[in-house]
């Protein structure tokens, strides 16, 4: 399907206006063409099918229910035993991984991926990033 924007609805609107203007120009020494008033009717007839593009919305993609995506979820090692909150396209849940600790994840209701993760408790120095390493113990 041809997604039309507004640039692209132009530049057709300009293509069968600019054909339009082609088919009813005279000829050479031919004195019976067309009457310039039929020039927007034509207009009309060829820009009709890019005003119907232009009309019709694009409909973004459905937010899966939270019970299928509680289930993908699980299949990935995710515990999640409350309802999640619906903030637009996203979930918001709370959560426990294989190794015990409660999470905090913003999930994508789209595709159900994982787009954050916070661990809420029980962190370790381990679960820190690389780029901030843990203080050296005191000596």
């Amino acid at each position: 399907m041809v997604r039309a924007t507004p640039a692209k609805a132009m530049l057709l609107a300009a293509t069968a206006a600019w054909l339009a203007g082609a088919g009813l120009a005279p000829a050479r020494g031919d004195d019976d063409a067309a009457p310039r008033s039929s020039v927007p009717a034509r207009l009309t007839e060829l820009a009709a099918p890019v005003l119907e593009l232009r009309a019709q919305p694009v409909q973004a993609p459905a937010v899966l229910p939270w019970p299928e995506v509680a289930g993908r979820l699980a299949r990935r090692g995710y515990v999640v035993a409350e309802p999640a909150s619906l903030r637009g396209p996203t979930y918001l849940a709370t959560s426990t991984d294989r190794r015990g600790r409660r999470l905090r994840l913003v999930v994508d209701g789209r595709n159900a991926e994982i787009i954050g993760i916070r661990v809420m408790d029980g962190a370790t120095a381990g679960d820190r990033p690389a780029a901030f390493p843990a203080p050296p113990p005191p000596q």
